[in-house]
């Protein structure tokens, strides 16, 4: 196997050299506050590799790539709409990521869930949601939004483990990529303090929406359960590793 086709590669190596290069392109055209946004361009790039923008996307994993592509236009929206990391801003922020998680669970599950079903997973996402949008920062490291990215790279770590143990290696191999990318701002903004880069919860509301959406496939493919992401026409469901 290539090493350029290796999981290894795809998930590890490529997706955060992606999310860099999306950041320096977009500090030199746009400025710092609009820096952070370029992880999300960069996990594009790498979904565009894996699993790829398939249409019509039937199967779940198929339908994370289309999902960030969403998720990062409405975080630009929010850039573009608010002019401070203030309250108010935060509130749109987590407002359109709602929305949006609610359109997306619906897209993921269609008529598979019932309405107790539905709703337990859209209130459990505004809250994760809520967790990473709404938080006030505090120090200097969380003024930066240092701790939150932390805390969303450990999230898709864990996530990966859960999916690797649990049986979908493409799940897991989609959670790492998530991951390295997701660390990518933050340890930028701890590291280089003076660039005035700043991890804005706009920034990572596409990352978030991407967390949600490998969570929510884990759990629709759990024991017992057909897993619709391992559609026939996916030559990506199993990875090998070796």
């Amino acid at each position: 196997m290539s090493f350029l086709y290796h999981p290894a590669f795809q998930s590890l190596v490529l997706p955060p050299l992606l999310a860099g290069l999306g950041m320096l392109l977009l500090r030199a055209s746009a400025g710092p506050r609009w820096a952070p946004l370029g992880a999300a361009l960069g996990l594009l790039a790498a979904l565009a590799v894996l699993p790829g923008f398939d249409w019509p996307a039937s199967a779940r994993a198929q339908k994370l790539p289309w999902i960030v592509l969403a998720g990062t236009a409405l975080a630009a929206g929010c850039l573009w709409r608010t002019t401070e990391s203030s309250r108010a801003a935060r509130w749109w922020t987590w407002g359109g990521a709602v929305l949006a998680w609610a359109a997306a669970y619906l897209w993921l599950v269609g008529a598979a869930a019932g309405p107790l079903q539905q709703g337990m997973a859209l209130v459990g996402g505004a809250a994760a949601l809520a967790l990473l949008l709404l938080i006030p920062a505090s120090g200097r490291l969380g003024a930066r939004g240092v701790p939150v990215s932390a805390g969303l790279t450990l999230a898709s770590l864990a996530l990966a483990g859960l999916a690797g143990t649990g049986g979908s290696l493409l799940l897991a191999q989609l959670a790492l990529m998530l991951a390295a990318v997701v660390a990518v701002p933050g340890l930028w903004a701890w590291w280089r303090p003076s660039s005035g880069l700043v991890v804005s919860p706009a920034a990572l509301l596409p990352l978030g929406l991407a967390w949600l959406v490998i969570a929510t496939s884990l759990l629709m493919a759990g024991p017992g359960a057909a897993p619709m992401e391992a559609a026939p026409e996916d030559p990506y469901y199993t990875p090998r590793w070796k």
